[in-house]
């Protein structure tokens, strides 16, 4: 913002000052929104990796997103094993889990979501999908594993954006 001289009594004067403020806001407003766009594409390439390496049939059917929105941008990621993946459906858990931190709250133990989706579970850590028996198949965590990210580089990014040092 450059500086202005300001007459509080002079009609121009405060108008230019008014004007100023707006393009200003305008301009932190656009910043925030550059922020929000780099921290989603930074949460999406974790999230991608991440996800690359689990599917449970041997195929990388997740897809993973940005999207803007109204005040900002969403990582969304979809396919098959998304729910297993990011959650392990309990098995890396194990019983008493608390998942009273989800929302909607969901009960998941060791196989009650792959009963759900004819998927069998039989001990921990084994699951049979299509026939094929996975050992240790564990959770990879694309978008838990994306927040933390994200978290990391909020400063750097910000700094960044609005030319901080």
């Amino acid at each position: 913002m450059r500086e202005l001289e300001f007459d509080p009594f002079d009609p121009n004067s405060v108008r230019a000052v008014q004007e100023e403020l707006e393009r200003y806001k305008e301009s932190l407003e656009k910043k925030g929104m550059e922020i929000c766009r780099r921290l989603a594409e930074i949460g999406m390439n974790v999230a991608s990796i991440r996800y690359a390496t689990g599917s449970i049939d041997g195929n990388t059917d997740v897809d993973v997103s940005v999207e803007p929105i109204e005040n900002g941008y969403k990582v969304t990621a979809n396919g098959e094993d998304v729910f297993f993946l990011e959650f392990g459906a309990g098995v890396a858990a194990g019983f008493n889990y608390d998942t009273s931190v989800i929302a909607p709250p969901v009960d998941i133990t060791p196989g009650s979501w792959s009963k759900d989706h004819a998927r069998q579970f039989t001990e921990k850590g084994h699951w049979y999908y299509g026939g094929r028996k996975y050992d240790m198949v564990t959770p990879r965590m694309g978008m838990y594993s994306a927040i933390k990210e994200v978290e990391q580089n909020i400063a750097r990014v910000a700094k960044e954006v609005l030319d901080l040092d």
